[in-house]
């Protein structure tokens, strides 16, 4: 039991981390001249938070309703509750879009252009302000919806389906879910969504996994590990995030998920692992130091109620841009930067003692 609440509190806390990382990010990329972007984890790792994201949701959809055989659930009635909540707060997210498009229609009273503008919206064809990742949710949770009413409970199916899927948006390249879903939505989801089913069938196979890595000798353990770390360190050189440093200029390898950099999350995603799951002695000191840091409390309380953080944080840019950015010095942008970091993190430590309050006198 006690192993179970660690490996939870692990994964809390790592949304935690990812979500603190995204305000960070994405304040850095409204104020650009903030500096924020040299405390985010992608100067080291040259990954995004999203690429962590995605297969941390899938892994714990495919624990929960088919790894854990103590706590195993229906699937589709699971995805279509969890659907309910993303559209729910989705809709939230784009309320900032769809006051702006009040405030841009009210002196010519163009009534139809903001009609126009709530029905693309509430068919997620708006996107919002730095609300993709809970779109990509949407779209994967509604295909696995599909997949289980067509393929049935079975993940292995599920794996191929997805992966042929995956070989046809490489090929096509269009943003959406083949153009049908987030008009603005810059990520190739036909492509994402195969990370998010990997990341479920993993969940769903945890015992065999857990058995497989246990099986491995002291020196396989080592080496395996020691090969993922030089192959994801040697790769980052040949994925930054755009030329010159250009924190708007999205590169084609992340948004379409190609083979290279679906593999570098995988390798990412293997070593954490790795050095988490085996005894060996030279994996202690950063297993402690990861388990330290993504246990820590305030870590834990925000990944808890990671749907809640990451509207917040999407409403806490919004604002951000409705600053005169040409006006504001470096200094201002960077206090603006991290007072929108303060008040993201005082928030939702808030939010989180107000509900364990509520769960207390309950």
């Amino acid at each position: 039991m006690k192993g179970r609440r660690v490996r939870i509190d692990i994964i809390d806390g790592m949304r935690g981390h990812l979500l603190i990382g995204m305000i960070i990010a994405h304040a850095g990329i409204v104020l650009s001249k903030s500096g924020m972007m040299y405390v985010h984890h992608f100067m080291v790792l040259r990954l995004w938070d999203a690429e962590f994201f995605v297969p941390i949701s899938g892994f714990l959809v495919g624990y929960l309703c088919c790894g854990d055989p103590a706590r195993k659930r229906s699937v589709f009635p699971f995805l279509v509750g969890r659907l309910g909540v993303i559209y729910r707060y989705l809709l939230i997210c784009f309320l900032p879009g769809l006051l702006l498009s009040i405030a841009a229609a009210a002196p010519g009273g163009d009534v139809t252009a903001v009609v126009n503008d709530v029905v693309d919206m509430l068919l997620l064809q708006r996107g919002a302000f730095f609300a993709h990742v809970l779109i990509i949710y949407f779209a994967c949770f509604l295909l696995c919806g599909a997949f289980a009413l067509s393929l049935g409970e079975e993940p292995d199916k599920w794996l191929l389906a997805s992966f042929l899927i995956w070989c046809v948006a490489q090929v096509t390249g269009r943003t959406g879910f083949f153009g049908v879903i987030g008009g603005e939505l810059p990520f190739d989801v036909g492509a994402w969504q195969f990370l998010f089913v990997l990341s479920f069938w993993c969940g769903a196979r945890t015992e065999q996994i857990r058995a497989r890595i246990a099986g491995l000798s002291g020196p396989a353990a080592l080496s395996l590990c020691a090969g993922l770390v030089l192959f994801f360190f040697a790769s980052g050189f040949l994925y930054k995030m755009g030329p010159g440093w250009d924190w708007f200029t999205a590169d084609a390898s992340r948004i379409q998920l190609n083979a290279g950099f679906l593999a570098r999350i995988c390798a990412a995603c293997a070593i954490a692992v790795l050095i988490l799951s085996r005894g060996e002695r030279a994996f202690q000191p950063l297993r402690r130091v990861m388990v330290f840091y993504f246990t820590l409390r305030p870590l834990r309380a925000i990944g808890k109620y990671s749907i809640q953080a990451f509207t917040l944080h999407v409403l806490l840019c919004a604002l951000l841009f409705q600053l005169d950015l040409e006006a504001m010095s470096v200094t201002d942008q960077r206090v603006a930067a991290a007072a929108t970091v303060a008040v993201f993190v005082a928030a939702m430590l808030g939010y989180a003692r107000m509900k364990r309050r509520a769960r207390a006198a309950a």
